[in-house]
């Protein structure tokens, strides 16, 4: 008699039953499990199999389901999903009472995991999930009032290898300073070097930078930006290649004299006909850039509206916009040179009502008609929304197809974007952008993620999978970075940000969705009194798995009383 035949089972069970319990009133008090048992040793492939056996019973918490191991119906305490945790009504033990009888990985023996829901039972999702090791730090003392700031980030597809672009405040000038972190290290790896690169170019001590903008053009050389605020006022861009301990800065000595042209026409010291100094409300802020190849786009703020704070500010209506430039640059022939400027004026990319860094991103070709496919590059515009754009490269211009995405809600300011690349699919890119939302105490991070295709014009085309998802829960959120990565087992989006108690992070679904109900505690301030840990700035995270290490490597900045520090982790989550 097996499971598939219900009816028949079942009348055998009833008249066999009732014989014993007519024919034999003084079994009636004692137990007929054993025999029950014997007659449910039936074939089964789930609990239904087995409901046959349960008709008429009183008793919810003692009934027959299909066990998993022997795949026959088996009598014993309630347990849906086999797991060895009871549900509250069937359980005097409160150790053994499991949250959902439904699902097996949600248990109070469970590990908590990022998956969206309370595996532990304990009534929180996701706490303690992500995981942070903290492999080596490098500090820049006092004896000459160092202190960093800005940091940007690059990640050479190839090796997984981030780089850091960063300015070192020191008197009498500053200096840039690239930092190399390979990705996927084991706990404890050193895993930071840093470099101060070697100007192999006159007026060394025009390096007086304010922020690096940075990008990989392979795991030993990186493409930089930065600005001369007491000289030009304008973007310098050059190549650092590291071997070994050198660190080598190689730029042409037009650019490192005048900077980089500005618009046809306009005087500015990157022109022939422009002057050799400017204005303090004329001059140059933020750079950002993103190789592809060996070709670079340089992105930048022209601040025509005078000094401001790099987030929020009160916008102005009488003083035009500020212009937001773009510039396109050629790994060099030339060793010496690094970098070669391809076209001779800048591209207008549109006006911002701030001075925050463009981010820019390279996309690789999709599709078999698009052998070539760009640059994405987003900003906060004038009317404080965050535009998302397409730059071409062709011939020795470049072209922008502008407003191909908008995200603004007509009353917050949105600033501070950051790009990334997330998985391709096809005749799709898939790409997130994370991004600040409101200014000072009610500022908050907010993330979207899009596809990236061609209409059957050949015009880009960018279309929502998930618009404006909240984060964090405040207050004062800040410098949001975001990375994709997948393993054999799933894919997440990660959000890493600061706020004022430390480095907080959220993951987020594939379709950018946030996954549990609370922001992680990454990295917690130390609080005041001169601690190396007393403020973490300018943190950022690259995508990468190896194991557990889901988003791979993690830079910030620690700054302390009159100490700062770069410091390097692995991210991973608990699986």
């Amino acid at each position: 008699m097996s499971a598939q035949h219900p009816a028949r089972l079942r009348s055998a069970a009833r008249a066999l039953l009732c014989l014993l319990c007519c024919c034999m009133p003084l079994l009636a008090a004692c137990s007929l499990v054993k025999l029950s048992d014997k007659i449910g040793q039936a074939h089964c492939s789930s609990d239904t199999d087995c409901d046959v056996l349960n008709d008429g019973k009183t008793d919810a918490c003692e009934i027959w389901q299909c066990s998993p191991d022997t795949k026959y119906c088996v009598f014993g305490p309630l347990d849906k999903d086999h797991d060895g945790y009871y549900p509250a009504m069937c359980q005097k033990t409160a150790s053994k009472v499991d949250c959902n009888d439904a699902k097996a990985n949600q248990n109070p023996g469970n590990t908590e995991t990022c998956d969206g829901i309370d595996n532990d039972c304990d009534g929180n999702i996701d706490e303690d999930a992500l995981t942070v090791s903290h492999d080596t730090a490098v500090v820049f003392g006092n004896a000459n009032q160092d202190g960093v700031s800005d940091l940007s980030y690059a990640t050479d597809p190839a090796s997984g290898t981030l780089g850091l672009g960063f300015s070192i405040n020191r008197t009498p000038n500053n200096v840039p300073g690239i930092a190399k972190i390979a990705n996927d290290l084991p706990s404890g790896g050193n895993a930071l070097e840093i470099k101060l690169p070697t100007l192999l170019a006159p007026n060394p001590q025009r390096l007086v930078t304010n922020g690096v903008g940075i990008g990989a053009l392979g795991a030993e050389s990186f493409a930089v930006a930065f600005y001369d605020q007491n000289g030009t006022h304008r973007v310098l861009a050059g190549a650092v290649d590291i071997t070994g301990q050198t660190a080598t800065l190689k730029a042409p000595s037009d650019i490192l004299i005048y900077g980089l042209h500005c618009e046809a026409g306009e005087p500015c010291a990157g022109n022939a006909s422009g002057p050799a100094t400017v204005t303090a409300v004329d001059q140059t802020e933020t750079p950002s850039l993103a190789a592809q190849g060996d070709d670079v786009l340089v992105t930048y703020v022209r601040n025509l509206m005078g000094a401001q704070p790099e987030d929020c500010h009160a916008k102005s209506e009488t003083v035009p916009g500020n212009k937001v430039l773009a510039n396109w640059l050629q790994k060099s022939a030339q060793a010496q040179d690094g970098l070669d400027e391809i076209s001779n004026e800048a591209l207008l990319l549109g006006k911002s009502d701030g001075i925050n860094a463009p981010t820019v991103l390279a996309v690789p070709p999709i599709g078999a008609k698009n052998k070539v496919f760009g640059w994405l590059v987003a900003f906060t515009d004038e009317n404080g929304a965050i535009g998302v754009h397409r730059v071409t490269a062709a011939g020795s211009k470049l072209n922008i197809e502008a407003s191909l995405l908008s995200l603004s809600d007509g009353n917050l300011r949105y600033s501070a974007p950051r790009l990334t690349l997330g998985p391709s699919s096809g005749e799709l890119q898939t790409v997130g952008i994370a991004y600040q939302r409101g200014c000072g105490v009610a500022a908050r991070v907010a993330a979207s993620v899009f596809t990236v295709g061609f209409d059957k014009s050949g015009a880009a085309k960018l279309t929502p999978v998930t618009l404006d998802a909240a984060v964090g829960g405040g207050p004062a959120e800040r410098h949001a970075s975001m990375a994709y990565s997948k393993d054999a087992d799933s894919e997440r989006w990660a959000v890493v940000y600061r706020d004022p108690k430390g480095v907080r992070a959220r993951v987020l679904s594939p379709a950018g969705k946030p996954v549990g109900e609370q922001p992680y505690k990454l990295i917690e301030n130390a609080g005041t009194g001169g601690s190396m840990v007393e403020v973490l700035l300018s943190p950022g995270v690259v995508g990468g798995s190896s194991g557990s290490n889901w988003f791979g490597a993690l830079g910030y900045v620690q700054q302390g009383g009159s100490q700062h520090a770069i410091a390097s982790a692995t991210l991973g989550c608990k699986k």
